[in-house]
């Protein structure tokens, strides 16, 4: 089995997101970051973004994938580009274009990257993805 490369480029539909403050606390304490600008609801933290861009993200990445290897995926490596703060009442909507598959003797790595824009359509960040796909090794590289 390999990855659909046909999807290849295809961005996905926007998925919307409003950033609370309380969301934005709670991550702060899950991640042990004691800013009180985060506990105030000033900003949210910064991978705070990685929230919003989840879901949609997480929906790319399985289309591309065989259903018998959804459960062999592991997070690789994650690049983000921040163009303004992330604020509590900030709505983001969120697309995610698949880029490019490199296949390997012991499985697959895919990149993607997720653009989240606010309310009025200027950049807020831009995150590139890749997973790995252990034991998935045929197909061919692509994008």
């Amino acid at each position: 089995m390999a990855v659909d490369t046909t999807k290849l480029g295809r961005t996905s539909e926007p998925v919307t997101f409003e950033i609370t403050a309380d969301r934005a606390k709670q991550y702060a304490d899950a991640t042990n970051d004691p800013n009180p600008a985060y506990a105030d609801g000033t900003v949210a933290p910064p991978v705070f973004a990685v929230v919003p861009a989840f879901e949609v993200l997480s929906g790319a990445s399985a289309g591309l994938i065989p259903q018998d290897f959804l459960m062999f995926i592991v997070h690789g490596e994650q690049d983000m580009v921040f163009h303004q703060p992330l604020r509590p009442g900030q709505v983001l909507s969120t697309t995610v274009t698949p880029l490019s598959v490199r296949v390997g003797g012991s499985g697959t790595r895919i990149t993607t990257v997720a653009n989240s824009v606010d309310a009025d359509g200027q950049p807020g960040v831009g995150q590139w993805v890749t997973i790995f796909g252990r034991g998935l090794s045929d197909g061919q590289a692509a994008g």
